[in-house]
């Protein structure tokens, strides 16, 4: 995904050494951990009575029903074994990187479940190293695919026609491993789900938990359509749940599962390159959202690659936070239903303080800060073109991520923050939402490169 890694370009690479999962309080066992740093305490989904909360808002028609949970199986302690995901299979991509897959295959076995699942690692070439590598884990089950590195004709033909230099982009590669191998593991080998994991990627001890405890939403909820274990603004500067999920209508990637049902609708027209970006496209989504954790559980090491540089590593992903204990309940799973999570949030709204988002700051002590003026819950609506200066602010990615219709939900300092376009997020009444002005027109889109202006006019 952007800003990862990639596993399909070889270009020279700085890698993080330092294992970034620092220790949590210890935990109990597997089977009755409890979450052991933040936990639900200023309105967290799971604690509110959503039964007298009306449901207002429309989705066009994504909504589920509030008797939706009555189809779904959801685990009510720790998975002591994977259920929903016997069939599955966690795929890794390589390419020329033997020490980073190597710690990234070391990981993922310390992860629960690691030994109940099938592991297949898709190697782009036939770099030496990486094949070495692959094959030592040949005893404990790990399966190698072999990918060709080539791109498909369509891709020759942009460069003949001077579309972009005649060395192919990395970017073009890896779009072309991940459908290759995709369909490998979904279609031939006929496994029901597929967990993706790249070659530069440590993952925590419930990396697989996690994706059991959530695999049933995808069977039950439309408006569901992956499961990532990315959080894109999940800094250590937030305090960050351990055992709490949200939505995020941006397609994270880096660790994430989807249905083999999805597969079949994306195959047949996976691009040739930027595949993440083409996910993240709404003519593909079609509103559809992932579920992640506020804590990550997987972290990045490689700083270099197909979409990453050692610069954009070190300000964007190098801080974000990992969980680092015993595999915990998530509370709030049955939550994410569309439904109730619009009722959670609309009732989140009904309690909230509305700041004006120039107040929004970063402050040195642990009090809570001084513009949230003692409420738990803070709303601040913004318009678009402000969002990079409030992430600075905060501390966040610098474009929109993580937002569920356009809404971000931070927790700082004890108070829950909730970032709202003013323009487009549902949530707001007509009071605080900016609506269009009356008379515009809309207008299609020029070609790549052609100015937004040159258009209009």
């Amino acid at each position: 995904g952007e800003g990862s890694g990639s596993s399909s370009e070889g270009e020279a690479e700085e890698v993080e050494e330092e294992e970034p999962m620092k220790k949590d309080k210890p935990t109990t066992d597997a089977g009755n951990a409890k979450s052991t740093g933040n936990t639900a305490n200023t309105g967290f989904i799971g604690e509110l009575d959503l039964s007298d909360v009306k449901d207002t808002i429309d989705f066009n028609g994504n909504e589920q029903p509030d008797d939706a949970e009555k189809g779904i199986e959801l685990d009510a302690e720790v998975p002591s074994g994977l259920q929903h995901l016997k069939n599955a299979a966690v795929l890794i991509l390589a390419y020329n990187r033997p020490d980073t897959l190597t710690k990234t295959v070391d990981k993922l076995f310390e992860a629960a479940h690691s030994r109940e699942i099938k592991i297949y690692i898709s190697i782009d070439g036939t770099d030496p190293s990486t094949v070495e590598v692959i094959d030592s884990y040949k005893d404990q089950g790990v399966l190698r695919l072999d990918h060709p590195r080539k791109i498909l004709p369509p891709i020759k033909k942009l460069s003949e026609v001077g579309a972009h230099d005649s060395k192919a982009p990395g970017t073009m590669y890896l779009a072309a491993h991940y459908k290759w191998a995709l369909g490998e593991v979904l279609k031939k080998r006929g496994h029901s789900h597929a967990i993706i994991v790249e070659d530069d990627m440590l993952v925590s001890e419930d990396f697989l938990s996690l994706f059991e405890q959530t695999a049933p939403l995808l069977d039950v909820d439309g408006s569901l359509w992956c499961v990532s274990s990315w959080n894109d603004n999940g800094y250590k500067h937030l305090d960050l749940p351990d055992d709490m999920l949200f939505r995020t209508s941006f397609f994270p990637g880096l660790g994430w599962m989807l249905k083999k049902e999805l597969w079949d609708e994306l195959e047949p027209n996976f691009p040739a390159d930027q595949w993440d970006h083409w996910m993240r496209s709404y003519t593909t989504s079609q509103g559809r959202e992932c579920v992640v954790p506020f804590k990550s559980r997987n972290y990045n090491i490689g700083s270099g690659g197909a979409n990453s540089n050692p610069q954009f590593f070190r300000k964007y992903l190098q801080n974000i936070d990992v969980y680092s204990g015993k595999p915990i309940k998530f509370t709030n799973t049955a939550n994410l239903l569309l439904a109730k999570y619009t009722k959670y949030l609309t009732a989140m709204l009904s309690k909230a303080t509305f700041i004006q988002d120039s107040a929004l700051q970063q402050t040195e002590d642990d009090d809570p800060p001084p513009w949230a003026a003692h409420s738990k819950v803070v709303a601040v609506p913004y318009y678009r073109e402000r969002y990079e200066k409030i992430a600075k602010q905060m501390g966040l990615y610098p474009s929109l991520r993580a937002c569920h219709r356009y809404v971000n939900i931070l927790y700082y300092k004890g108070v829950m923050v909730l970032l709202l376009d003013k323009r487009l997020s549902p949530y707001l009444d007509e009071e605080k939402r900016s609506a269009p002005v009356k008379g515009l027109r809309a207008v299609a889109a020029g070609k790549p490169g052609l100015s937004c202006n040159d258009v209009c006019e």
